[in-house]
């Protein structure tokens, strides 16, 4: 029984078959050398040229009304070495790349060394946010002693003050309008609003 072949070895061997022979040739062609020579198997000829033609590996070109194939090696050295020369630039471009980083994170650390000095004024630096955060709490603990503090209370107050007496002399104005409208004694006016009977102006 014949080994199944993997599409990878299909496409090497009518590969090194057109490199052998270094000519052009219709798909009946190769469908036949393939399989003659290569024992590829002629139903898989085509999608395996197609494949090596997607890979530009194999030229296909219309000549008149037929379709020929062809590859030649040094095709295939030439591609080759011009793989190898961008791959060899681009190594080089990322090494400048990474030169100029680590340039540029050497710059970055200057100064930032870990030095005695350093942590003296690290420790400095603590302690004066935790001394300036303590007295700001402290002022905040006093804060309601001072006088602006104070006075904005008092004016505050005076004006709730108000207020609330407004409200209290529109509740004693709606009493009287439903006493003499309703007949309504205040008593139960106030009881029927859920209002104290100590209700009155502050």
């Amino acid at each position: 029984m014949t080994k199944r072949m993997s599409a990878e070895d299909k496409q090497k061997c009518m590969l090194e078959l057109l490199h052998d022979k270094k000519s052009f040739f219709q798909l009946k062609e190769l469908e036949k050398m393939g399989y003659k020579e290569k024992k590829i198997s002629l139903a898989t000829i085509k999608d395996t040229l197609q494949a090596l033609v997607d890979d530009s590996k194999v030229h296909l070109e219309k000549i008149g009304t037929s379709n020929y194939y062809w590859s030649f090696p040094s095709e295939s050295a030439v591609k080759r070495k011009k793989k190898v020369e961008e791959l060899q630039k681009q190594k080089l471009e990322l090494l400048n790349h990474s030169e100029i980083l680590q340039k540029n994170i050497s710059e970055a650390k200057k100064g930032k060394e870990i030095s005695e000095e350093r942590e003296q004024l690290e420790l400095k630096l603590a302690e004066l946010e935790k001394t300036f955060q303590e007295q700001t709490a402290t002022i905040d603990r006093f804060k309601e002693c001072d006088p602006d503090t104070l006075n904005a209370l008092k004016s505050k107050s005076v004006i709730a003050k108000a207020a609330a007496n407004r409200w209290t002399d529109n509740i004693f104005i709606i009493q009287s309008w439903c006493r003499d409208k309703f007949n309504i004694e205040t008593s139960d006016f106030n009881k029927q609003f859920g209002i104290d009977e100590n209700f009155d102006n502050i």
